[in-house]
């Protein structure tokens, strides 16, 4: 699992809504536009269960997500994340890139700030897509203690993207696939990302995963 800076293209996007991050939060996914080698490849560094920070210049970190699935490489002429008049002002041709993220942090209405960046880093983040290497322990230190900060860990209950990449982490690690050893695997993610989860959840969560997997 390793660790990104996602940026939100935010000088790309000059109609309403703007700011338009909640696009991405709510429609779990992250996008990039324009010229697909410059940009478009750029979401071809993430894997399944990958860390994005969603940084949205000006404002700092707005959400934190889970990568989901490999980047398709599919390039998209109709777009969920620009308007058609912004399509036709990116950089290299109107297409869209897309990939599955479960913004599972919603920081939007408290963001880590710009100035709080600069403190802990010393600089703000560019570029597309970022790898954090050199300051990854650090970034990891100040996403607990916003999720400590935030009220309703108690209430946390796994989602079913989670359960899914808890199945996928035992599949590729060869583990006997048992529905303990997914909910133990649930609940070691859950602590390595600072949840406190809901007492009951085994219970509830067991009910869940007969109800998602009647569903595929």
């Amino acid at each position: 699992m390793n660790y990104f800076f996602y940026n939100t293209d935010s000088s790309a996007i000059i109609d309403v809504p703007r700011p338009r991050f909640g696009v991405l939060i709510d429609g779990k996914f992250a996008a990039v536009g324009g010229d697909r080698k410059k940009f478009g490849e750029q979401l071809g560094k993430l894997s399944p269960d990958d860390i994005l920070l969603m940084y949205e210049n000006l404002v700092g970190i707005v959400a934190v997500g889970r990568v989901l699935e490999h980047w398709d490489e599919v390039t998209h002429s109709n777009s969920l994340y620009y308007s058609k008049r912004e399509m036709k002002l990116l950089t290299g041709g109107a297409f869209e890139y897309r990939i599955a993220v479960d913004w599972f942090i919603d920081l939007s209405k408290s963001p880590i700030s710009v100035h709080q960046l600069r403190e802990l880093l010393g600089y703000t983040p560019r570029g597309t897509i970022k790898k954090i290497v050199e300051h990854r322990a650090k970034i990891e230190k100040l996403l607990k203690e916003f999720q400590k900060s935030q009220a309703h860990d108690s209430d946390y209950l796994p989602t079913k993207e989670e359960f899914e990449s808890a199945y996928r982490a035992l599949t590729r690690s060869g583990e006997s696939i048992s529905i303990d050893a997914v909910l133990d695997q649930i609940e070691s993610n859950a602590k390595k990302n600072g949840l406190s989860i809901k007492g009951n959840w085994r219970i509830i969560t067991e009910k869940n995963i007969e109800i998602w997997s009647r569903k595929k």
